[in-house]
């Protein structure tokens, strides 16, 4: 039990940091333009999409990180994917693992659900800079998700990601 909330804290602090944060001047992912003077981010082309009880979701804002192998802390490395605008339309996934595979879901936190089952098949991963940040990541992944305001479980929730910056 203390293994998800300690999850839960780490996925809310990451989603708070993000969704609190305002860049001046904006700064895009590469391959990204803005629209002038609205501040809009264009598409770049890397989606999350996922389905939850019948319901598609694309989120056209997304990133990830790789993080390198370390005997002490993480002995595969870890990976995390987010996407969205707002902590309300966030999405935050993360595994143990650095390389193409399937691996257990670690976290995965979608628009308030929050769930740590699951699998996620990576099918490409290419990371392109040292921060871990560049690159590109496409996979699958299924999961079941608990509302953390109702305690109630939706299941068989399927996505993917598709991501190049």
């Amino acid at each position: 039990m203390r293994k998800i909330y300690y999850k839960i804290f780490a996925s809310l602090i990451i989603i708070a940091s993000i969704s609190g944060c305002k860049l001046d001047p904006p700064i895009y992912p590469a391959g990204s333009t803005s629209t002038g003077t609205s501040g809009k981010l264009v598409d770049n082309g890397s989606t999350i999409t996922y389905t939850i009880s019948g319901t598609t979701t694309t989120l056209k804002l997304a990133f990830f990180q790789v993080i390198a192998a370390d005997p002490t802390t993480s002995p595969n490395g870890n990976t995390q994917i987010l996407g969205g605008t707002t902590q309300s339309g966030g999405f935050s996934l993360s595994f143990s693992n650095n390389k193409a595979g399937t691996y257990n879901i670690d976290l995965l936190y979608i628009n308030g659900l929050l769930g740590d089952s699951g699998k996620v098949t990576v099918t490409e991963l290419n990371v392109t800079s040292a921060d871990g940040m560049h690159g590109t990541i496409k996979g699958t992944f299924t999961t079941d998700l608990i509302d953390l305001n109702t305690n109630a479980t939706t299941t068989g929730i399927t996505g993917s990601f598709n991501i190049t910056i």
